[in-house]
């Protein structure tokens, strides 16, 4: 059974932040390297979905032998898992459309909530921390 509900960004490990100078933006989310979590971001409304990649069929499945372990041919697998990744998940839980775009991780950011990419020159003095317990993001357990 799956299911998609609403939780606090600390109970799913996800932090939010306004970024100064762009505030009108609206939050994005960064996670660690040791987070649980990844995200797949809609490109119509921005929403987040959350999910636990370790119980994700599609980035849980091994690396086909055939696959190398470097370079073009692995970059190639690695886009495409991540596209099927995309393609799998439930519709939006915010708009019901099924156009998630964007994969969300420690090293690949999100957009912010209102679609603006999120600025290349940004320094951690810019980062305005939000509370972790009243920030509602959505989940997917599968």
């Amino acid at each position: 059974m799956t299911r998609i509900i609403q939780i606090s960004a600390r109970d799913a490990g996800v932090e939010p932040a306004l970024v100064r100078d762009r505030e009108v933006h609206g939050l994005v989310f960064f996670t660690w390297a040791q987070a649980a979590v990844i995200g797949a971001q809609c490109g119509h409304c921005h929403t987040i979905l959350w999910t636990d990649p370790r119980v994700d069929r599609v980035l849980g499945e091994p690396k086909p032998d055939k696959v190398p372990d470097h370079g073009a041919g692995y970059r190639s697998y690695y886009e495409n898992n991540l596209k099927r990744f995309l393609g799998s998940l439930p519709p939006c839980p915010n708009c019901g459309k099924q156009t998630y775009d964007r994969f969300v991780n420690n090293v690949q950011w999100c957009r912010f909530s209102d679609g603006t990419e999120i600025p290349t020159d940004i320094t951690p003095e810019r980062i305005i921390p939000q509370q972790t317990d009243s920030c509602l993001v959505w989940m997917y357990r599968q």
